[in-house]
């Protein structure tokens, strides 16, 4: 076929996408069917520093 040869770079690329995109798919798929539950912690509230001439009054 004429002009295959200054194609084939741009069939690497094709091929890329299109193989990138497939495995863009298959997470996703995954992550619909087994959703990631992560664990909430909860932090203790921050403490109020007070200043020492308050507290020795």
């Amino acid at each position: 076929m004429p002009g295959a040869p200054a194609a084939q770079p741009w069939m690497i690329r094709a091929k890329r996408y299109a193989d990138a995109r497939k495995g863009l798919d298959r997470l996703e798929q995954m992550a619909l069917i087994r959703p990631v539950i992560l664990p909430v912690t909860m932090s203790a509230p921050a403490q109020v520093p007070t200043s020492g001439a308050s507290a020795t009054r």
